[in-house]
């Protein structure tokens, strides 16, 4: 079995390319080099969730990250783009991810 890759652009500061970086790190991979990509969108602005469903003409997307996440199922989140680019949207529901966190694992015995 081949492994895969893990990319993730991070970085604290707005407005030096996260999202442009990875919407074209997973155009390229999965058009140009036929590499399967799942695209998972954790900025709460959603811009890359927009970028690529505009580009794909996906109007319709069911659950986002955040939704996937309470309910304990990521499957359920992935929107098919194109053949080798699969998606999990992001919302401004990502907002509640700390409450989340503190409420699914702060258990102190």
């Amino acid at each position: 079995m081949r492994k895969g890759y893990v990319i993730i652009n991070a970085q604290q500061k707005g407005g030096v390319g996260k999202t442009t970086d990875s919407c074209m790190e997973s155009l390229v991979a999965s058009l140009i080099f036929n590499k399967k990509v799942l695209f998972i969108d954790t900025d709460l602005q959603g811009n890359g969730t927009t970028f690529l469903a505009k580009s794909f003409n996906i109007t319709e997307m069911q659950k986002t990250l955040m939704k996937c996440l309470e309910d304990g199922d990521l499957s359920e989140g992935i929107v098919q783009l194109h053949e080798n680019l699969d998606m999990i949207p992001c919302g401004y529901d990502m907002r509640k991810y700390a409450d989340f966190l503190i409420e699914t694992f702060n258990t102190v015995e």
